[in-house]
């Protein structure tokens, strides 16, 4: 894969997905512009050294346009989102942080000979279903979350089809791996492992297809690279279906500790589902991308950085 190197600007870069792509940006050789909310982001995500760090209200117009005028960037990524784990949930923030975010980037972007779009949207997109997701299914979507980022993704859309946008979509399912919040299952099972500790969790049969934050990243930068993809949606994810109890199982495994399991301890997420994967066909023929890191690598990589940030806090 071949990239022109150049300008890149990361919407959301002290999130979870954003923080990771900003150090590979640099890693690859852009000049890296990172947009921030005014009131910082969590402090476990800093930004590579050299990032250009703008503070912006990515919900208000005209400082989005400045900065993008100011920058002419070559590749822009919108990682930013309104958390599904935000304790307030009000309509309006979740549509101001996942709608009015896109729409003042996209409405940005007019003004700067249309820089290459990436936008993360989210498999909550989708409903209910026993096979694999496709993007050719009904947006059938549940939660708020889910409803917003549907929204956002019809709208990049139109902006690819009907204003000549270059915008492609990136679907992520449940990504994982350094960066990410420790409240979140995997660095919690890490966590439990090493200090020997009872897991309370969700009851049996809840299923999600775990994906790698390392792989997600890679198909931004190769959705970014790639000329023929633009005004697509397409599925990042490994396609397999692991419950939460065996994935708590292979954390142990990974890590040669037992996890005493608190089965049924842990209510469910309004999002949990019986079955949970995507299908990466239209992914892996149009990016030639296919998740490279198995499940146990992944659980290896944030262990690891799991006990680097720890010993950090404890110091």
């Amino acid at each position: 894969m071949t990239i022109r190197k150049g300008v890149a600007l990361v919407a959301g870069a002290r999130g979870f997905i954003g923080a990771n792509l900003c150090r590979a940006l640099v890693d690859d050789g852009y000049e890296l512009h990172a947009l921030v909310r005014p009131e910082g982001g969590d402090s476990i995500r800093p930004l590579p050294d050299e990032a250009t760090v703008h503070e912006v209200d990515l919900e208000q117009p005209s400082p989005v346009s400045a900065v993008l005028r100011a920058v002419e960037p070559s590749l822009l990524f919108n990682a930013a989102v309104y958390s599904a784990y935000h304790q307030d949930q009000r309509l309006s923030n979740v549509v101001r942080g996942n709608i009015l975010t896109l729409t003042n980037l996209l409405e940005a972007c007019a003004e700067v000979d249309f820089p290459r779009f990436v936008h993360l949207g989210s498999s909550l997109e989708y409903g209910r279903s026993s096979e694999a997701h496709r993007e050719s299914d009904p947006i059938e979507a549940s939660s708020l979350r889910g409803v917003t980022k549907a929204a956002a993704t019809r709208l990049a859309m139109l902006a690819a089809t009907r204003d000549r946008r270059p915008v492609i979509v990136l679907r992520p399912f449940s990504v994982y791996g350094p960066w990410e919040a420790r409240h979140r299952l995997v660095p919690t099972a890490i966590r439990a492992a090493m200090a020997g500790d009872d897991l309370p969790l969700t009851g049996p049969g809840l299923r999600r297809d775990f994906v790698f934050v390392d792989d997600v990243v890679e198909a931004c930068l190769r959705a970014a690279a790639t000329e023929a993809v633009l005004g697509e949606v397409m599925n990042v994810g490994t396609g397999v279906e692991t419950s939460n109890e065996q994935l708590v199982a292979e954390v142990g495994r990974v890590l040669g500790r037992e996890i005493r399991v608190g089965t049924g301890a842990y209510p469910p997420h309004e999002t949990d589902r019986p079955h949970w994967r995507a299908d990466i066909a239209k992914v892996r023929r149009l990016l030639d991308w296919e998740p490279r890191h198995s499940l146990a690598e992944g659980i290896a990589q944030t262990a690891d950085w799991v006990k680097l940030v720890d010993e950090r806090e404890a110091s």
